[in-house]
């Protein structure tokens, strides 16, 4: 017997596949973190219509797969079996061969498992997990191969360890005897270069995994003149540590704001976010720029619009005119469990948005519930996201980085 997540017939059809990035890299890792049958990890290429051959020369001769400097593949191809946790598993599936599967636990989307006393496998679809767990392992220190063995698990005498996910867009842990996680992507034996069309996936960021772009939407319609700004983080009740200074408190983030374009339209946003370093609740922070003289009530948001002649047409935008927008890079471990606090704040005599009791279960391609109750927006880190203004309802879209 043989297990594969998709094959070269099934490619285009209605099963998990590469067009799924964030659920194609979760179910190819469990397949190959489970002892079932034969493992097959595909590889395929580009297309734009499901009836595209594969990548062809003049001659129609297929194109050979090339590799980048970056480590993606060239000519069309996509390698599937290069991205990162899944030629990362291929390590683990090597080094526990020939083990059983045991100390099997599910709960929710949260699933973990051993394999003999040679590795431990978990993953949490959410993006969070974080307990004690039989690994069947011997005492010591591994690292977490997935994330290149960025983070370290410690195992106990008696085979327990504490195992934590959170990071939101790849929330799989592996350890195993003799792994190293190197960065060197082995190329499986049983990997299938298909001819069957694929659609593409966004290179991996060089950052650190905790670091995520992210995306904040607040519909409010404005006055001329009139500007807004986000302020959040974590409220202060949940964690100790908290102060008045964005530099020092525990309850604010680390974030780089991203440019959303050079014209006029955005000479304020691109000048309130210099300096601008964290999502905190405090104004202004040390340092930030200044515009005309005035001085940031926050993180800027841009005023944007679905339009495609409006000055503020953004892509991201499909929701509709005078949705302020602001882009960014979180440090998704400063949050909890993934999710953060924000509130809008417009000047001009509006001042901040009104409590709120956001919506259960947010609806969108990501969606998910906050994993506690907040008079304020409930936002994921990892994602796009969307509110409106004194308004409790959600959309957390995914977002390919």
């Amino acid at each position: 017997m043989h297990g594969e997540v998709h094959n070269g017939d099934s490619l285009s059809g209605d099963l998990i596949t590469h067009k799924s990035p964030f659920e194609y890299k979760l179910a190819v890792s469990f397949m190959l973190a489970h002892p079932y049958g034969f493992t097959r990890v595909m590889s395929s290429y580009f297309f734009q219509e499901s009836s595209d051959s594969p990548p062809y020369d003049d001659d129609y001769n297929t194109l050979d797969v090339i590799i980048n400097p970056d480590g993606t593949c060239g000519n069309g191809w996509v390698c599937e079996h290069r991205w990162g946790p899944i030629a990362h598993m291929v390590e683990f599936r090597n080094a526990v061969a020939g083990t059983e599967m045991g100390n099997f636990s599910l709960e929710g989307d949260q699933v973990a498992f051993s394999r003999g006393d040679k590795g431990f496998f978990a993953m949490a679809k959410s993006g969070f997990m974080d307990g004690n767990f039989q690994t069947g392992m011997p005492g010591g220190s591994y690292c977490n191969i997935i994330d290149g063995c960025a983070t370290q698990v410690t195992v106990n005498g008696d085979g327990t360890a504490q195992i934590r996910i959170t990071d939101s867009m790849e929330p799989i842990l592996a350890i195993c005897v003799g792994c190293t996680g190197g960065r060197t992507t082995p190329e499986p034996s049983t990997t299938t270069m298909s001819t069957q069309p694929t659609t593409p996936e966004p290179t991996e960021p060089s950052v650190p995994n905790y670091i995520h772009r992210t995306i904040i939407f607040i519909e409010k319609e404005t006055a001329p003149g009139q500007d807004m700004f986000a302020t959040g983080g974590i409220g202060h009740e949940r964690r100790p540590g908290c102060t008045e200074d964005a530099e020092t408190s525990e309850c604010a983030i680390s974030i780089t704001t991203n440019s959303l374009g050079e014209t006029v339209h955005y000479e304020k946003y691109n000048t309130w976010r210099v300096g601008d370093t964290k999502l905190d609740w405090y104004g202004e922070q040390s340092g930030q720029g200044t515009f005309n003289g005035l001085s940031a009530e926050g993180t800027p948001l841009a005023w944007t619009s679905n339009l495609q002649d409006d000055p503020g047409y953004q892509p991201l935008n499909t929701y509709g005119e005078h949705y302020w927008m602001v882009d960014m890079d979180m440090d998704c471990s400063e949050t909890e469990q993934g999710w953060f606090e924000v509130k809008g704040f417009v000047t001009g005599g509006v001042g901040e948005e009104t409590d709120v009791s956001q919506a259960a279960n947010c609806i969108g391609t990501a969606g998910g519930d906050a994993p506690y109750t907040s008079a304020h927006h409930m936002g994921k880190c990892g994602y796009l996201n969307v509110f409106k203004f004194s308004d409790p309802s959600c959309i957390i879209e995914n977002l390919s980085e």
